[in-house]
């Protein structure tokens, strides 16, 4: 939860609604379970796909 807190704050400067939250701990879940049922090691972490997310998230969308 603290990680998920941290990474909206660094990357949006707000911490998330408690939708966002539970929607990202599920994700992480998901990714987590999905990582340890695959062998490749080259599978981006959880928290790094959630950064991604972030990343993609529309207040960072450009209108042209």
């Amino acid at each position: 939860e603290a990680s998920v807190e941290v990474a909206f704050e660094i990357t949006l400067g707000r911490t998330p609604t408690p939708e966002e939250m539970n929607a990202c701990l599920d994700s992480i879940t998901t990714w987590q379970q999905e990582n340890e049922s695959n062998s490749n090691p080259n599978t981006q972490s959880p928290r790094a796909s959630l950064i991604h997310v972030l990343l993609n998230h529309n207040d960072f969308a450009t209108i042209r």
